[in-house]
């Protein structure tokens, strides 16, 4: 049975890029997801979290389907991932579904919201009627569902644009919804909005989603389980209550400090050692340790792995991933 199975199965996952010369020869390797493994249970809220350039978009993308890995596996319902895409693309897209960051670049200027929700429905030759379509509006707060129906893109804010996409997302009935920085371009207003509307979607249809965050408090919010990513490896992953309150690896304690508290009284800053870039990870040691303020020699000649430091938390440091057991 299918319930034996986690929804979403990860091991060693590799996804690089590699950029050649006119000769074809390989003068970079840019290593977005590198050796990742994890799992996403049934009706689980999984958050990625980390700065920009840490490969969570790649990774989303392809739990999404929309981008190969180069090695590892990767399961939905304990099928793999290749299998699935090879013998029922179609079938792959109605189990799994992705929200994209930019509400404004991911819709069709030229098609009317009608026109935006029947498509996949036609696609994918489900029958449905006018009424089925307001109804949809109608479940994800666009209303009045009769006049949004006729109104083209521009006629949208940024939030009712997000509400459609979200409303195409799951008029398929996705088992894992996958949501890259959904509401990173939209103000705190309608951030909260759209959060509340996408837990209460969770909490009606039963699907698993996983939320692509560079914000720790939304993390916090939202998710039952996070895992951090810096430079393409996961460095701690537990309950996001967890990781929120007391973090383990330097990152994670940076990425909590770098959160804005709701207190107009305090105005400290935090000052973030700077940033490595995607493409210059060190040659060995750990990837953090140029910008990590517990470094000690070994971080630099060997690169931690992430191992359990207690029941459902793991972390990847050879200074602060101690066993609390």
């Amino acid at each position: 049975m299918k319930e034996e199975y986690p929804l979403v199965e990860a091991k060693k996952l590799k996804k690089y890029f590699r950029e050649t010369s006119l000769l074809g020869k390989v003068i970079k390797t840019t290593k977005a997801v590198d050796d990742v493994s994890f799992s996403i249970g049934r009706r689980e809220k999984f958050c990625i979290v980390g700065e920009s350039g840490s490969g969570k978009t790649t990774l989303a993308r392809i739990l999404a389907g929309l981008l190969d890995y180069d090695e590892g596996e990767l399961f939905l319902d304990g099928e793999r991932y290749k299998d699935l895409l090879e013998k029922d693309r179609k079938g792959f897209r109605r189990k799994v579904q992705i929200i994209f960051q930019d509400p404004y670049s991911s819709i069709n200027p030229r098609k009317s919201v009608r026109e935006f929700l029947e498509r996949p429905l036609k696609l994918h030759g489900i029958s449905f009627s006018r009424s089925d379509l307001l109804n949809i509006l109608e479940s994800v707060g666009l209303s009045p569902a009769e006049e949004i129906m006729n109104r083209m893109p521009w006629e949208l804010s940024g939030g009712q644009r997000q509400r459609l996409f979200i409303a195409r997302a799951i008029s398929l009935n996705p088992e894992l919804l996958i949501a890259d920085e959904p509401v990173s371009m939209l103000d705190v207003t309608v951030r909260a909005q759209i959060l509340s509307l996408m837990n209460r979607l969770y909490e009606d249809r039963g699907m698993s989603i996983v939320l692509i965050s560079h914000d720790m408090l939304t993390v916090n919010v939202f998710c039952d389980r996070v895992a951090v990513m810096y430079l393409g490896k996961f460095v701690e992953i537990g309950k996001a209550r967890d990781v929120y309150s007391s973090p383990i690896h330097p990152y994670s304690e940076l990425l909590v400090k770098s959160t804005l508290k709701p207190d107009p009284g305090i105005r400290g800053k935090v000052d973030l050692p700077e940033k490595e870039e995607l493409g210059s990870i060190p040659a060995v040691g750990c990837r953090f340790q140029p910008r990590c303020i517990y470094s000690v020699q070994r971080c630099a000649l060997e690169e931690p792995i992430l191992r359990e430091v207690s029941q459902g938390r793991s972390v990847a440091c050879h200074v602060k991933g101690v066993s609390r057991s």
